[in-house]
């Protein structure tokens, strides 16, 4: 993948990492601040042609865009039951949003996140989110479970709040699935001062 662009605007890199349990698949977090209003499209560029690519696209309100976000990343080549990513959150009140990405079927939900995209075949992807606030700031884990025996892949990224407000996630959650040499995805833009999250999971 060498971009992607929202409404034109260019995403900026948060993340990339590669699954090593998935044996090469790479994983992709874009994000952007303040994104327009309206129906726009979301642009995926790459070097070579993409396979169909599972991307999803999430928006966040009360996101501090200057603040860095913390990552991590956990794999297991197979396995069943509990598999965690542990952040180190920079602020109180922020939330954790993870892809995860498995061969061999649907993951659930712990008590400390909510699933937002599930899984679909073919290096499934599936996004969950903490549902609420971690609070202190510090070591904070997402949980996800499941008894499928696969290989799993699973980044997080930590989302810090704007002083004196409190990050929620809104309706505007979606995936989508294409093969052609530049991914395409047409979605309902979220509106101002939200934070416009894009993670994709590909081979290339």
């Amino acid at each position: 993948m060498t971009g992607v662009t929202y409404n034109g605007d260019a995403m900026t890199l948060l993340k990339k990492q590669v699954g090593t349990a998935q044996g090469g698949l790479y994983m992709y977090l874009y994000g952007l601040a303040n994104p327009d209003t309206g129906t726009n499209n979301i642009v995926i560029s790459a070097s070579s042609s993409i396979a169909n690519p599972p991307t999803w696209y999430g928006v966040y309100t009360g996101v501090d865009a200057t603040q860095p976000d913390d990552d991590a990343y956990n794999s297991r080549g197979s396995g069943s039951g509990s598999f965690a990513v542990t952040l180190t959150t920079v602020a109180d009140n922020s939330w954790i949003v993870a892809m995860e990405m498995d061969n061999n079927g649907a993951m659930a939900a712990t008590a400390d996140c909510i699933k937002r995209i599930g899984w679909s075949s073919g290096y499934g992807t599936q996004v969950f989110d903490s549902n609420s606030a971690k609070t202190p700031a510090g070591s904070n884990a997402l949980t996800v479970t499941g008894s499928n025996g696969g290989a799993q892949d699973l980044l997080g990224i930590s989302l810090a709040p704007k002083s004196a407000t409190i990050v929620t996630p809104s309706a505007s959650h979606s995936a989508t699935q294409r093969s052609r040499p530049n991914g395409l995805s047409r979605i309902q833009s979220p509106r101002q001062r939200k934070l416009l999250r894009s993670l994709s999971s590909l081979r290339l």
